[in-house]
């Protein structure tokens, strides 16, 4: 069953929980629960109903004693049903105040979905300036005072989170005396990954036939044999080689080929969390170098190429293997780790460059969510496994700034549809498969809003505004949207970036 499945028949079995009168719905319960405490000698006055405000409650049976087992799952239950009631509640108190912002998005009267959505400010003085001149003077005033208050700083502070991130590389190689190399060959590469195949393939056969430990001698020679194993196969993945060596990275040129980013999932299975680190870091401090990204410009083209489908495919692989690979990295990583990798991808890549493409959004967001669920739980006075300090904090908060500044000016271009619409003069929710190929567009900026102060969320309003509006309209009223499942898929888009701002496409006036 998948989570969806299980929440449903979660909410049919407390649909049958909660009643307005309890007592009326457990009648013959009531009774006998009165007569048993009679004999028992128990106050009649004893309350068995789990009651939220005037909304009903939900009757609880018997209030006899019961082993502790019992007790306590019942105690679970109890604090279950109000959770789930409580925040149903708050989602309703939650959508009441939202109405308040209805049409901060302003009101847009399309004279043809294919023609770019004409504004019609109708919103609240108090919350957006009614002219537009006064607007884009205002925004232009912020945007330059916000610029050159986060530069400096952010330039300074990605140099000094970088050398944290280069900590896990110097401990894993020597770069002193290092000769500079011509890059591998396709074919050195594609013999270096059959000698890592081999390797892979002898440590999983290994692992299938380990001893049982009660036989001591026997499972001690396995684990030294694994270990030497695990050593070699780390080696030939040649992450220990210097930075300087070749452009690109021997590793890089190991995992260019798709059987080499396949085979990483394989081998994060067999490397402990320290060598995966360091796998990440590498990965990271030579994203620039990756096949996926350095021809990623390719892939802004209607075109079906031989030369374009390849580099999707190489794409994908890219995502489906070595993403799930270091993504368990990733998320269980401290803000130290977190900041010290998102310096150093700041500093040695252009970040503007990577962030228009798949590989490169989907690193980003994974940083940034992450940072995210540690500034919660640290909000939230949640158990974490290294309270993040001050500094690791402040750190952190120039980096985000730093990286906001370097987006701002790209915001709408890092859209594949808004790029291939400038190349083929076609509305962009109009060019085909646009919902799905924005979509991890839109979870980066749901991401980059949800850290964001009240200035920036005014910027990613303002500069993604069309882009809303124009999706939005289209998909209410079905404009160029051939099925039902774009449509919802569209919408959910746009949501999932209102969301966060505090926003939903429903109280935009279309």
């Amino acid at each position: 069953m998948t989570q969806s499945d299980k929440d449903f028949i979660t909410r049919i079995q407390v649909s049958q929980l909660v009643t307005q009168d309890p007592y009326a719905d457990d009648f013959y319960a009531q009774v006998y629960g009165a007569i048993l405490r009679s004999r028992m000698g128990l106050p009649t006055s004893e309350d068995r109903v789990l009651k939220f405000g005037s909304g009903g409650g939900v009757g609880l049976g018997l209030g006899q004693k019961m082993p502790n087992r019992r007790q306590n799952a019942m105690q679970r239950m109890e604090a279950q049903v109000e959770r789930i009631v409580n925040n149903a509640r708050l989602r309703e108190k939650e959508k009441t105040s939202l109405n308040n912002l209805q049409g901060a998005l302003g009101r847009t009267a399309g004279r043809s979905y294919k023609a770019a959505p004409r504004q019609l400010l109708q919103v609240d003085s108090s919350n957006v300036s009614t002219s537009p001149t006064s607007s884009h003077a205002h925004a232009a005033h912020i945007s330059k005072t916000y610029a050159t208050k986060t530069k400096e700083e952010g330039e300074g502070a990605a140099r000094e989170a970088a050398k944290i991130g280069r900590e896990a590389l110097a401990n894993a190689s020597d770069s002193t005396g290092f000769v500079r190399k011509d890059p591998l060959t396709h074919r050195e590469a594609l013999v270096a990954l059959e000698s890592l195949y081999d390797l892979v393939l002898d440590l999983e056969q290994r692992r299938r036939d380990q001893p049982p430990p009660e036989e001591v001698e026997e499972f001690d020679e396995w684990s030294a044999e694994c270990t030497g194993l695990i050593d070699q196969l780390f080696e030939k993945l040649m992450v220990s080689v210097p930075l300087e060596t070749s452009n690109p990275h021997p590793f890089v040129s190991i995992i260019t080929p798709i059987k080499g980013k396949k085979l990483l999932p394989r081998v994060a299975r067999l490397l402990d969390n320290n060598r995966m680190q360091i796998i990440l870091t590498l990965v990271v401090a030579c994203f620039s170098q990756l096949d996926v990204v350095v021809q990623a410009p390719l892939l802004d083209t209607l075109e079906e190429t031989r030369e374009v489908l390849d580099l999707e495919a190489q794409t994908q692989a890219f995502l489906g293997s070595v993403v799930q690979s270091i993504l368990p990295v990733i998320a269980k990583a401290q803000m130290r780790l977190v900041t010290g990798l998102f310096g150093l991808l700041l500093e040695s890549n252009n970040v503007i460059a990577i962030a228009r493409t798949r590989p490169g959004i989907a690193l980003l967001t994974l940083f940034l969510s992450r940072a995210e669920v540690i500034l919660q739980n640290v909000a939230n006075g949640s158990e974490v496994d290294e309270t993040p300090s001050a500094d690791e904090l402040q750190s952190w908060s120039m980096l985000y700034n730093h990286l906001f500044e370097l987006l701002r000016p790209q915001l709408h271009v890092l859209f594949p549809s808004v790029r291939l619409s400038m190349l083929s003069g076609i509305n962009f929710t109009s060019v085909p498969n646009a919902d799905v190929i924005d979509q991890p567009v839109w979870q980066f900026f749901a991401s980059l809003a949800c850290s964001a102060n009240d200035t920036q969320q005014s910027v990613l309003v303002t500069g993604l505004r069309d882009i809303v509006l124009e999706n939005v309209t289209t998909a209410t009223k079905g404009l160029g949207v051939e099925t039902e499942e774009r449509r919802r898929l569209r919408l959910a888009n746009v949501n999932l970036f209102l969301h966060a701002l505090g926003l939903d496409s429903s109280q935009i006036a279309v």
